[in-house]
């Protein structure tokens, strides 16, 4: 697998080396390893880096040159990791095969999670895995991996609805109102604003008193809504 990568590394055009790497992505559905995925991974990440630090002595301080030669592989790197998450690769791969894969891709993304390109990768990773536990009634499981999209969109409806579908995840498993009465709070300015959408209002109210009742709050419930 080493020297698929060398091959394709010495490739200067970037557009032709990501989609080297694409056509590598195929061979490695139909090979169905994790260690194959994971290898890729580890190998696309590797100039995940932040760029070192300034040094006080000007001999110290990375050249214009360096930066380029780290951003190039960084773009080729997103490239290949978004057709792997958005383009059917995942996707196509066997339950567990998918969720090994994905949980290792999160772990790898966790320390760049603040860059944009970065984080809307994890995203569709986030959502995959959520599918596959509301497959197996993992309720809770689901609303861990879909928590971080309430903090991370920055649209107010989508926000609302994100948490929504947390805490009615959280409630459905039976064993986490704590988990779901945060989920609601950190939507509750917008749930109350003017301009939310009524019935998406309606719907935070309803949710919000089943938690009430969930933690048999019931006189709460019954006179707030």
């Amino acid at each position: 697998m080493s020297t698929d990568y060398t091959v394709i590394d010495s490739v200067s055009d970037t557009k032709i080396r990501a989609d080297k790497y694409k056509e590598l992505l195929v061979t490695l559905v139909s090979k169905k390893s994790f260690a194959d995925f994971k290898t890729l991974i580890d190998h696309c990440l590797r100039s995940f880096l932040p760029f070192p630090s300034h040094s006080t002595h000007h001999h110290d301080q990375p050249t214009s040159k360096t930066v380029v030669e780290e951003k190039t592989p960084l773009t080729v790197s997103r490239v290949v990791l978004q057709h792997m998450v958005s383009g059917g690769i995942l996707s196509s791969l066997e339950p567990s095969l998918q969720q090994s894969v994905g949980h290792h891709l999160l772990t790898k993304l966790a320390p760049r999670g603040a860059a944009f390109d970065d984080a809307s990768i994890a995203a569709v990773v986030r959502e995959r895995l959520a599918h596959l536990c509301i497959s197996s009634n993992d309720w809770r499981g689901a609303a861990e991996l879909l928590s971080p999209s309430i903090s991370n969109t920055t649209d107010e409806v989508s926000k609302l609805k994100a948490s929504l579908q947390v805490a009615r995840l959280y409630l459905r498993a039976g064993n986490c109102v704590d988990q779901a009465s945060s989920a609601l709070l950190r939507a509750a300015d917008v749930a109350t604003s003017p301009s939310t959408p009524q019935p998406l209002a309606i719907e935070y109210r309803q949710c919000y008193a089943e938690d009430l009742y969930h933690k048999a709050e019931y006189t709460k419930a019954y006179h707030r809504y």
